[in-house]
């Protein structure tokens, strides 16, 4: 098992869906949401049960499989750019 800050990295074994969120913090009426995309993962040698939605920028071991994930799926990162920016 890797570590990274002294935390277990689980290994993804597949990315099985995904969704974008939308949010905006505070109480400013005027204020642009932010977005990111969320993936459902099934974790290597864990049953469903353990599946979890997990934040892009946390799956730090499976950036190659989130690229074609996004590719497949017509994912692009164009689309959270323009509501973050």
């Amino acid at each position: 098992m890797q570590f990274f800050d002294g935390e277990p990295l689980f290994e993804v074994e597949a990315l099985l869906d995904h969704e974008l969120v939308k949010f905006t913090r505070g109480k400013v009426r005027n204020k642009k949401p932010k977005a990111f995309y969320r993936f459902l993962i099934k974790w290597a040698n864990y049953t469903e049960d353990n599946n979890k939605w997990e934040q892009e920028e946390g799956l730090l071991t499976c950036a190659d499989m989130i690229r074609e994930y996004k590719a497949k799926n017509g994912l692009v990162e164009e689309a959270i750019d323009m509501v973050n920016d």
